[in-house]
Order: structure tokens, then C-alpha cells, then sequence
């Protein structure tokens, strides 16, 4: 039975049709350009090449070039005005309210703090987690390296077979699932519409954090009809 809910956040607990994770990249080209003394053409290409072979684009240029000057690197990519670019979701928070009455609430993301405290707070959401856990608090470790989502799992006494990722990228989902776990992928626009659906990796797919407590229903009930099961884990895109 799950008991703890560990969400990712950006494009995960708001829309990925928000403006910021594009300028996010933006943003995060244009710092490595300048650092590779390179353009942000090539950058990108690079990255493009590089990133499948890491969990996030700071662990590729500290691995690959040497790079440490991380504080440097968060507060260029996440300056004070990146939360106008998340519209305010009014409806949230009575959501994770509702599902914190019989459910752990956690966040586990490869974002610094500066960002997901920023994020969560003008979300105003940041105190219904019992648990935030950053890159900084995974010591730099993100997704999918597995301590990162033990640590976030385990720490407050939870196992892999109670808690339920919810995440927007496949190979986070796929890290997570690998350890024996079930994840959901969160796909606000259908940018995965072809995955396909399994027991393991995703266990469903939804698109919004809105239509969790129907799917939670679900997996919590066991007498619920194989019919209605395969309704839950692959519901139609609108």
C-alpha cells in the first residue's frame, strides 16, 4: 500500500506548459558557453551529445571539465524573477492539503534550494512537505543515481515498496523503478504519448498532479475491477 508520495517539482507540481524550463536551458547555455569559451550553438549540441550520459548538465561539466563554482552556476540559472515565469495554480494547494490527511508528502528534485524554495513558496506550498530534497541535500548526486531517491525515501522511514514517484522525465522514472519501486509519469502535454505503460516503469500516466487521488484510489483499493484498472494506469489524453 502506498503511504508516502514523493514528488518531483518543476513541470511536475505546475505545468510544463510554464514558460520557465525554457528559460531555464536558456539560461543554463548560455552560463556553459561562457565557461567553455564556446558558443551557445555548440554548447547545446554538446550538452544534446553529453547529457544521456548524466543525470543532470552540473554533473557532466564537473565531471568532463573540472567545473565547482556551483553557487555561481545556481544563481545565474535561477535569478529572483524566474517565478514570474510559473503561474500561481490556486487549486493546488487545497489538493496536496486534502492528500497530506492520509499520505506522507516529500519532494525530491536535482534542483538547489534556491530554486525549489523560491518555486514552492510562490506555489504556497512549501510547508505541507515533510521533506524537500535538493541536489544539495543528495550531495550533488541527483536523479536517477539510486542514493538520491533512498536518501529522500528512507529518511523519513519509508521503504521503496510504500512510496510513489512522481515525475515528468522517463529516465528518472526508469532510476527509480529500477530500485523496485512504482512511479508515475506526470505528461501535461503528451510529450511521451508513446511510452508505453507497464508495471514497472511508468506504473501510470497522468496528466496533472489533479488526477492523482483517482489514481491513488486505485492502487490503495484491491477489489477494484481489472477494467477499471487499466482505465487509471492508461487514461486518455484530451
Amino acid at each position: 500500500m502506498i503511504k508516502n508520495l514523493l514528488f518531483d517539482m518543476d513541470n511536475t507540481l505546475y505545468s510544463s506548459k510554464n514558460p520557465i524550463e525554457k528559460n531555464m536551458h536558456k539560461r543554463m547555455i548560455t552560463f556553459i558557453a561562457r565557461f567553455l569559451n564556446k558558443t551557445e550553438d555548440e554548447t547545446a549540441e554538446q550538452r544534446r551529445q553529453k547529457l544521456p550520459l548524466y543525470g543532470t548538465t552540473l554533473e557532466w561539466i564537473m565531471t568532463e571539465y573540472g567545473f565547482s563554482d556551483t553557487e555561481a552556476y545556481f544563481r545565474f540559472i535561477h535569478p529572483d524573477e524566474e517565478i514570474d515565469e510559473v503561474e500561481f495554480d490556486p487549486d493546488l494547494r487545497p489538493l496536496l492539503k486534502d492528500l497530506s490527511t492520509a499520505y506522507h508528502l516529500s519532494v525530491l528534485t536535482n534542483a538547489p534550494a534556491i530554486h525549489y524554495e523560491r518555486i514552492l513558496k510562490h506555489l504556497r506550498i512549501f510547508d505541507l512537505f515533510d521533506g524537500i530534497y535538493g541536489i544539495e541535500e543528495n550531495k550533488l548526486h541527483g536523479k536517477p543515481e539510486a542514493s538520491s531517491y533512498l536518501n529522500a525515501v528512507r529518511d523519513k522511514g519509508f521503504t521503496v515498496e510504500n512510496t510513489l514517484l512522481l515525475d515528468d522525465l522517463p529516465k528518472y522514472i526508469k532510476g527509480y523503478t529500477a530500485l523496485g519501486g512504482k512511479a508515475v509519469l506526470i505528461d501535461h502535454e503528451g510529450r511521451f504519448s508513446n511510452l508505453p505503460l507497464t508495471e514497472e516503469a511508468p506504473f501510470a500516466r497522468l496528466q496533472s498532479v489533479h488526477e492523482l487521488p483517482a489514481l491513488l484510489d486505485k492502487i490503495n483499493n484491491p477489489d477494484a475491477s481489472g477494467a477499471e484498472k487499466r482505465r487509471v494506469l492508461n487514461p486518455p489524453h484530451k
